[in-house]
């Protein structure tokens, strides 16, 4: 699973935000920004919205962004857990999806 760190860079890096011009753009330090990015520090809860609007993130990926901050204040030694039941339910959300796609697709024959 990809941590909070690890999608804030990729979203900066796709968005063109160097770490200095998006922590301009939140109202937050470059090396606040840079120890997120790095896993020393945890997202500030209270922003993220304004951080997603600055990211231009919709829908799933904003939903995603925020999970991962979320996730990103968990203990240490709950982490390992709690990402194994995380992508088993969206391995499961997918495999419902396609169940619910067959089921159209042989009411429709």
């Amino acid at each position: 699973m990809t941590t909070f760190g690890a999608l804030l860079e990729t979203l900066l890096a796709r968005r063109q935000f160097s770490t200095r011009s998006f922590a301009r753009a939140v109202k937050s330090s470059k090396s606040s920004i840079s120890g997120i990015t790095n896993g020393e520090r945890t997202p500030p809860l209270d922003r993220l919205e304004k951080w997603c609007d600055a990211l231009g993130l919709r829908g799933q990926e904003r939903q995603q962004f925020l999970d991962l901050a979320a996730l990103a204040h968990l203990p240490q030694e709950a982490r390992p857990r709690f990402f194994a039941w995380y992508d088993e339910y969206h391995r499961l959300k997918a495999d419902y999806a396609e169940l619910l796609a067959q089921t159209r697709r042989v009411a429709e024959r």
